[in-house]
């Protein structure tokens, strides 16, 4: 995740990504030149499997971006913080210090949607905690759990 000019965005798992698009394009490629014998229609198919992977590929790595107004969500949709009715955090942290990363899964989630956002650095837990705890409206359910964002990450230090 990283940060500018007041937002943040949330990048998605690069490797599962990676190797779909590879396989839907590797695909097409196979295709496109089996095609090239002497069948128009396999050459359309390979082409437009090459689109799409390479699509699918930027749609996946299309980050998330949270301001002060709430959540961009893939495909142009927005989550709003004024309709925001539900927060959950599950805080996973190692067995011991050393053991491994803790992560925070912050899921926020409204009448018509929910928004899964995975945090794996503690500066990046401190920012999400800061915005929310500044923007969530005082009624959501779960806003008590907000500590354990910043809290996933103490005991390592």
């Amino acid at each position: 995740m990283t940060a500018s000019a007041g937002e943040m965005r949330l990048g998605r798992n690069r490797g599962w990504a990676t190797a779909m698009a590879a396989a839907i394009v590797g695909l097409g490629v196979i295709i496109t030149f089996r095609g090239l014998r002497g069948s128009p229609v396999a050459i359309i198919l390979g082409v437009l499997l090459v689109v799409a992977g390479i699509l699918g590929y930027a749609r996946a790595l299309r980050p998330w971006s949270l301001d002060d107004l709430g959540l961009s969500l893939a495909g142009n949709r927005r989550l709003l913080w004024s309709d925001v009715a539900r927060i959950q955090v599950i805080a996973t942290t190692p067995q011991g210090a050393g053991m491994g990363p803790a992560r925070v899964d912050l899921i926020i989630a409204t009448p018509q949607r929910t928004a899964k956002l995975l945090l794996l650095s503690r500066d990046d837990a401190a920012k999400v905690s800061a915005l929310l705890v500044r923007r969530l409206p005082p009624d959501v359910q779960g806003r008590e759990q907000l500590w354990l964002i910043d809290n996933a990450w103490a005991h390592i230090q």
